[in-house]
């Protein structure tokens, strides 16, 4: 975490690198099977009122393919965007009428996470069906006896009769 109080107008550059053992609570949080680096270059300024956070990572992790089902490494890069309003009430935030405006999240306490953040970035650039270099369904091949009787809707009205 980084202490709010340490921050001073002047930009705040950061290097984050995560260790094994960080890497294996990552990936046990993102249903990943594993992390192998994770590391990150942000900038954070401060105002009066607001902390912006800035700056990318890069990922190299494993995911399984949703079609093979077989794991695959792979690499992530990504931007952190983040803007705080300091607020000693979560309760109400600063409105904005301006719909471009970027929303600022409340803030308040005297640190600020900056791991949090990146970790929060990663999981919103994961591919939810990550899909292995090559991998098609075309190549999927299936016995009959694996995929069953078709079914649909009306397969039981044939089962019924009408009675008179």
């Amino acid at each position: 975490p980084l202490l709010l109080g340490d921050l001073s107008r002047a930009p705040a550059r950061l290097t984050l690198e995560a260790n094994p053992s960080e890497c294996a609570l990552i990936a046990e949080r993102l249903g990943l099977p594993s992390v192998e680096a994770l590391s990150a270059k942000i900038t954070v300024r401060r105002t009066s009122s607001r902390i912006y956070v800035q700056g990318t990572f890069t990922a190299t992790f494993t995911q399984v393919c949703v079609v093979s089902l077989d794991p695959f490494d792979t690499t992530e890069e990504g931007e952190v965007d983040e803007e705080f309003l300091l607020t000693d009430d979560r309760e109400s935030p600063e409105i904005d009428l301006d719909p471009d405006a970027v929303i600022a999240e409340p803030l308040s306490g005297d640190s600020l996470d900056i791991g949090e953040l990146v970790i929060q970035n990663l999981s919103l650039s994961l591919d939810p069906h990550p899909r292995a270099p090559g991998a098609a369904l075309s190549d999927l091949e299936f016995e009959d006896e694996q995929l069953g009787q078709p079914s649909g809707p009306f397969d039981q009205l044939r089962n019924l009769r009408l009675k008179q």
